[in-house]
């Protein structure tokens, strides 16, 4: 066994790893961008029946200054409010899976890298993989995310690293192991 990793992945570790697997997914990103557009539009045919209703009272120019904050405060909130929006809806799914009691963290997991691929064990399941199957590898400031499939991943939070040698160290032997990924 080269590298041998005991954590337990908190609620904040796992709905970090779905804002960042949300930010990276091109499907998850399309959804979510044509749903905002969706709610925008909605929201801009409702405003311009509004105007149309008050444009005899108002200016056209004060219609459209208006028109226009609204939008510039649309896209700003959804720039910043993506993260946000997120963390949301992932927090709602933690408590439907609260009522099932197989929470995907809280519980100890043990996972192993060695020559051949990658042997995980925890209270829920066990399962080994071999690098080949493996997709690709991301990081961010949080975790180094191992993908086997297009939404799965073994995730390891930086935490769990004795210290940055160590992760050094293990991030090229898998990307060894895991060329061009």
């Amino acid at each position: 066994m080269l590298y041998n990793f005991n954590y337990k992945l908190t609620e904040e570790d796992f709905i970090k790893f779905n804002v960042y697997h949300l930010k990276k997914s091109d499907t998850k990103k399309t959804r979510i961008i044509t749903r905002m557009i969706c709610i925008m539009g909605l929201i801009f045919v409702t405003y311009m029946l509004i105007i149309g209703l008050l444009a005899s009272v108002l200016n056209i120019w004060n219609v459209f200054m208006v028109l226009l904050f609204i939008v510039s405060l649309a896209v700003v909130a959804y720039s910043f409010g993506f993260s946000p929006l997120v963390k949301a809806v992932v927090r709602g799914q933690i408590n439907d899976l609260k009522k099932t009691g197989k929470l995907p963290f809280g519980h100890s997991i043990t996972i192993s890298f060695d020559e051949e691929g990658v042997h995980e064990v925890s209270e829920l399941a066990e399962s080994k993989v071999k690098y080949s199957n493996f997709e690709k590898i991301l990081e961010d400031e949080d975790a180094v995310y191992i993908y086997y499939s297009t939404r799965t991943a073994y995730f390891i939070p930086h935490h769990v690293f004795e210290n940055e040698q160590q992760k050094t160290d293990f991030l090229s032997f898998i990307k060894r192991k895991v060329p061009g990924k």
